[in-house]
This record gives structure tokens, sequence and C-alpha cells, in this order.
């Protein structure tokens, strides 16, 4: 018995130690303000996503390992694992409070407002990835906290359409998400938010429809859509309330920017993973990465064809391969490379056409891929090296 309870002990303890590197969203919300009361620039995390990021992602070892079956029963439902969700959320609930009262409350600069809201907002859009995790869950406590989350950002219909339609019908030509073959990141977002709304009231209204037999199911009382869009107004109603139309400019700021970043996620995740008819969901649906510093940022978002295939699977036991299509780099670092289009579309319609060739990439491929991607970090990092010095000198 003493032997057994030991045991469990064990586990738990090792449970809890592994769940730590969970935290790192709090670390992200931290960066900034020590960037604002110590540094005295707001371009700390701006700095940390762009130069830093990257580089921990190339050196640190890969997040490639499953669990085997006994870890994955112990884990998968431990709270240990949930506590950082919430933890996230309310750390950055206060992030948001933090400057909004900074911009608009002490004598901070017009450069230095811009610098920390898009510091922060770079922290408002990792907990999209909070929101993501939680409105899968089965409980309906957590699908509410992940819709308040979205709230925040005014982009709660983001849960009817994942929900209903890009889980559904991911890679077809009925889901707006998927990014298709050669299409720019520029023209995707624009594609892609305007879709995606109308994608949630369609959904919606025939949600409304097959359940409640509502004649008019846009005007139905029982359309979640109506109650999202009129619950999404308090927050910026309340900012207007209380910091002015300044402090609502740089909310609506910060909220532009985190739902950009968002986009662009979703713009790598599925790039020209495209099917033309409606079958079951296969695990070569989306691009996955091992980097360990963006899994424990995004909370395993990376390995994202199990979470297709398995959308309910606890984000902690989610599985990686790397026979499923992998991407060059990290999420993080392949966000700066899908905003110069030409070079996204060198590396990755080579990758795309080995993944749907089953072919592995040549060495003379990889080497002409690598060179690509180290001229986009190089030419990023040094951009963003050089206005975080210039921001210590801008008051």
């Amino acid at each position: 018995m003493q032997e057994k309870k030991f045991k469990q002990f064990e586990q738990n303890l090792n449970t809890a130690f592994d769940s730590l590197k969970f935290y790192t969203p709090v670390m992200i919300a931290l960066i900034v303000v020590f960037g604002m009361e110590y540094l005295k620039t707001g371009y700390a995390l701006v700095f940390f996503h762009h130069c830093i990021a990257p580089i921990l992602d190339r050196f640190m070892p890969y997040d490639d390992i499953n669990y085997n079956k006994e870890d994955e029963k112990q884990k998968k439902y431990s709270i240990f694992y949930s506590i950082p969700l919430y933890v996230a959320i309310i750390v950055d609930v206060l992030l948001m409070i933090y400057t909004l009262y900074k911009i608009c409350f002490t004598p901070l600069s017009i450069f230095q407002a811009i610098f920390l809201a898009f510091s922060a907002s770079l922290s408002l859009g990792s907990t999209i990835n909070v929101s993501h995790e939680l409105i899968h869950r089965l409980s309906p406590f957590e699908q509410s906290a992940g819709i308040f989350n979205l709230m925040r950002m005014m982009y709660a219909h983001y849960q009817i359409a994942h929900i209903m339609s890009h889980h559904k019908y991911v890679g077809t030509k009925k889901d707006p998400v998927v990014a298709q073959r050669n299409e720019s990141i520029f023209a995707y977002m624009l594609r892609q938010i305007q879709q995606t709304y109308i994608k949630a009231w369609n959904c919606e209204n025939e949600r409304v429809v097959k359940f409640h037999k509502a004649s008019n199911p846009f005007l139905s009382i029982y359309n979640r859509m109506i109650y999202y869009s009129i619950a999404q107004l308090l927050v910026p109603t309340v900012v207007y309330k209380i910091c002015g139309l300044y402090g609502l400019g740089f909310y609506l700021l910060m909220v532009i920017i985190s739902v950009a970043e968002s986009l662009v996620i979703e713009y790598i995740e599925h790039y020209g993973l495209t099917q033309y008819q409606d079958i079951d969901i296969q695990y070569d649906s989306s691009w996955n990465a091992p980097h360990k510093f963006s899994n424990m940022l995004s909370f395993r978002f990376e390995r994202h064809s199990d979470h297709h295939v398995n959308a309910h699977k606890e984000y902690q036991v989610t599985q990686f391969n790397y026979e499923w299509p992998t991407l060059p780099e990290s999420y993080a670092s392949c966000m700066h490379i899908a905003l110069q289009p030409s070079e996204w579309m060198k590396v990755m319609n080579t990758r795309l056409d080995a993944v749907i060739n089953k072919k592995q990439l040549s060495q003379q491929q990889l080497v002409e891929e690598r060179d690509i991607i180290n001229k986009v970090l190089i030419k990023t990092f040094s951009i963003h090296a050089a206005l975080f010095v210039v921001s210590f000198f801008i008051k």
C-alpha cells in the first residue's frame, strides 16, 4: 500500500514538474512589464518574439517525444495541465489593464505607447491558443472560459466557425481557413477574415433551424452570434468610458494585431493542404513542427495534425510524427517567412510537392531552403534589433 502511494506521489510530482513549461505565456507577459518598468521601453516583447524566440527554437532540443499509453492516461486528465490555461488568461487580462493604464494615465510618448501596444498584442494573440484549447473541451465551464477570452479581442465568432466549419471541412472547398497554394498571406487575411465571419453566421443559422426549428434563425433568441456580437462590445465600451477615445484607439490596435497574428498562424498551419472531396480528416491535413519553445508557448499547437484527427484530445497528450507534413521551422519563425510571400512560396511549395508526392526533400533542396530561411530571419533580426536599440532613445 505504501509503495503504491509513493508511486502515485512520484507520478504526480513528475506531472506537476512537466507542466511548468506551459507557464511560458506568463513569462511572455512579464517581459512586457519588465521592459516597460526597468528597461523603459515598450519594445521588449516585440524584440524577444522576433529575435530571441527563433534562436531558442533553433537550439533547444526538439519536442518530438510522445508519451506511452500509461503516461498518457496519467497526464490526460491532470489538473496540473489545466491550471496554466487559466493563469495565462488571468495574467493577460491584467496585462491588458496595465497596458491601457500606462498608455492613458502616465506620461508615455506616442511612440512608446505604440511599442507597448504592439508588445501587449503579441501576448494577447498567444492567448487565442488558450481559447482554442478550451473551446474544444467538453466541459461547459471550460468552453465558456475560452469564449470569454475570445470576446476580449472581439473574436468570439471564431468559436462557432472553428468548431462547426473548420474541423468539419478542413482542406475542402467549404473551408475558408485553408490557404491555397500560391495565395499570399495578405490576400489570405483579407479573404479569411470576412469569409470566416460569414461562415460563423451561416453555421449558427443552420444549427438554430436544425435544433430549434426557427423560421427566422438570424433573429432567433437561440442564435449565439447575436449574444456574442452584443457581449463583445462590452469591453470596448468600458475601455471608452474609462480611457476615452485615445484608450479605445489603442485597445482596437491591440485587437487588430492579435487577430492578425492568429490569422498568420492559421495561414501557416494548413497552407496548400487542400482536398476536393469530403472525406475523413487525415493526418496530412496540417503542418506540424517539433520546436520546443514554440510548443511550450502555444500549448503544443504545432502538433496540429493529431489535434485535427482527435479534436477533443488535451494538448499535453497530443502526438507528433515526422511522417506527417512538417514545417522547416517553428510556427514563430515561419510567421516571418510568411510575411515575405515570394520567399515563403519558394520554401513551402517545394515542401508541399514533397508531401503530395510522398517524397523526401533532396540534400540540395534542404540547403537551398535553409539559405532562404536564414536570409529572412537575419533580415528580421536586424530590423527588430535596430528598433529595440532605437526604442531606448525615444521617450
